[in-house]
C-alpha cells in the first residue's frame, strides 16, 4: 500500500491499487492496520489540525478443509475427523440425510449444524443418529469474528445396523386341519438388511 494519499473532502472514498495478494489471505495476528487520517488547512495550506484512526480489516477463513474423515461407530454415532486450518477459532460441522442438496450449499430441513468452539478441536462425534442410514458431512472453519469459511468436500457414510422394527400387517388363514398361513410386510424401520425371520 502507498505510504499516504490525499483526497479531496468531498468524495470520502478511496481505492488502492498494486496491493500484494498476501494481505488476504494472512493470518490473523498478521493482518496490518490501515490508517485513515482527516486534517483541516488554513487557506495558505498549512496544516492546522488532525485526528487519525486506525482499522484493522477482517480477514474471513478462505481455506477449505482438506482432509475430513468419518467413521462409524455403532447404529447411531458417527466420529467426524479433519485436518486444522491456521486461522480457524472454531468449526461447523454439517450433516444431512440428503447428499445431494448438501453438496451444493443448500440447507435442509434435515441438515443438523453442530458448533465447535476451539481452533485445535479436530474432531467430534455426533450421535443420536438413525440406524443404517446414509448421511453426508461437510466441515467448515469459523474464524474469531464468526465468518464462515468455504464447506469442505462431502463425505457420505452409513451408520451401523441396530435390531430391526416388527413385522407389518401380520395376518394368518387356515388352510386345513393341521395348516395356517401366516403372511407380513417387512419392517417400517428395517434398521439393516434383513436376512431371515423366526415365526414361533
Amino acid at each position: 500500500l502507498p505510504s499516504h494519499k490525499s483526497i479531496p473532502s468531498t468524495r470520502p472514498e478511496i481505492t488502492f491499487s498494486s496491493i500484494s495478494s498476501s494481505l488476504f489471505t494472512p493470518s490473523p495476528s498478521s493482518v496490518p492496520d490501515i490508517t485513515f487520517s482527516a486534517s483541516t488547512t488554513s487557506t495558505s495550506g498549512t496544516r492546522i489540525s488532525m485526528s487519525t484512526i486506525s482499522v484493522t480489516p477482517m480477514v474471513t477463513p478462505t481455506s477449505r478443509i482438506p482432509v475430513v474423515i468419518v467413521m462409524t461407530l455403532n447404529a447411531t454415532a458417527l466420529l467426524i475427523t479433519w485436518s486444522p486450518v491456521s486461522e480457524a477459532s472454531g468449526y461447523e460441522i454439517y450433516i444431512s440425510e440428503d447428499r445431494n442438496e448438501l453438496s451444493k450449499g443448500k440447507r435442509q430441513s434435515n441438515e443438523r449444524i453442530i458448533s465447535i468452539i476451539g481452533g485445535q478441536v479436530t474432531s467430534h462425534v455426533i450421535s443420536d443418529l438413525k440406524a443404517f442410514t446414509s448421511y453426508s458431512v461437510t466441515v467448515a472453519s469459523v474464524d474469531q469474528e464468526g465468518n464462515v469459511g468455504p464447506r469442505s468436500t462431502a463425505i457420505e457414510m452409513l451408520t451401523g445396523e441396530a435390531a430391526p422394527g416388527p413385522p407389518r400387517n401380520v395376518t394368518w388363514v387356515f388352510i386345513g386341519n393341521n395348516e395356517l398361513n401366516v403372511s407380513w410386510l417387512p419392517p417400517e424401520f428395517p434398521n439393516g438388511i434383513i436376512t431371515s425371520y423366526v415365526v414361533t
